[in-house]
């Protein structure tokens, strides 16, 4: 009854997209699939801002075996929707249909550009962290493994990742930070020494605050004045901080006199 009631109040407003969206709705849940991703195509032509359609579309698509049509949706999610649910669900779609490099090249650029021009949006540097941390690994690995082109693509993707992981170092959720701390010790970008230091110096988790302590012993201090709060670290509360202040200092180039 309520597909026929739906289907003759569209044919009174073929151009209604909400009704498009509720016959999406009423086939998808009959697992008419064919005819629900019709209706959701239509309802976002007719309304693209129509968001959580686009949700529903992308994953008929996905399941449909159509990987580019579902990262084309998921992407218009990702670059235009303010609801903080939809942008979080569409990055874990996105990463899930992101099946080769040059995918994930364009997940990066879309969410690199939103998260930099909105660093206001957590849910966006979430997922970014995630792709990188499917990046970063394999990247590293062709390093080590001698592939000539892989330095200068590392140095490349330093560059790009290291605003928003820096960023992420002031994020609540400590698994985000432990992340984001994680990635800078594979990366190893010169300019995170300070913040680095800065977050191993604040109160607060003792974990995360050795791992960024850890973290900037991985890189060069470039200035004296990191050495020293470094090693002054070792003067600390926690005894897990100033175990690993010594460890710095043990692994620190000796200056020559």
């Amino acid at each position: 009854a309520a597909l026929r009631y739906a289907e003759a109040a569209l044919g009174a407003a073929p151009g209604d997209a909400r009704g498009h969206e509720w016959l999406g709705d009423l086939y998808r849940a009959r697992r008419e699939l064919g005819q629900a991703r019709h209706h959701y195509e239509r309802a976002v032509e007719l309304d693209p801002l129509r968001f959580g359609v686009a949700l529903r579309l992308a994953e008929l698509q996905f399941h449909a075996g159509d990987a580019s049509a579902a990262r084309e949706q998921l992407q218009r999610v990702l670059r235009a929707s303010v609801d903080p649910e939809q942008l979080l669900a569409a990055g874990r779609w996105a990463l899930h249909a992101a099946n080769d490099d040059a995918a994930r090249t364009e997940l990066e650029r879309v969410l690199l550009a939103r998260a930099s021009a909105e660093p206001q949006r957590p849910e966006l540097r979430r997922v970014l962290i995630e792709l990188y941390e499917t990046i970063v690994p394999r990247l590293r690995a062709r390093v080590d493994a001698g592939d000539a082109a892989a330095p200068r693509a590392l140095a490349a993707l330093v560059t790009r990742a290291q605003k928003p992981l820096l960023d992420a170092l002031r994020d609540v959720d400590a698994a985000e930070v432990q992340s984001a701390l994680g990635l800078l010790i594979l990366l190893r970008p010169p300019s995170a020494a300070a913040p680095l230091l800065a977050l191993a110096e604040a109160e607060g988790d003792v974990t995360v605050r050795r791992s960024a302590l850890a973290a900037s012993c991985t890189l060069p201090p470039g200035r004296d004045e990191l050495s020293v709060r470094q090693s002054a670290l070792a003067n600390a509360r926690e005894v897990r901080l100033r175990d690993m202040a010594a460890f710095c200092a043990a692994r620190a180039p000796r200056r020559s006199a």
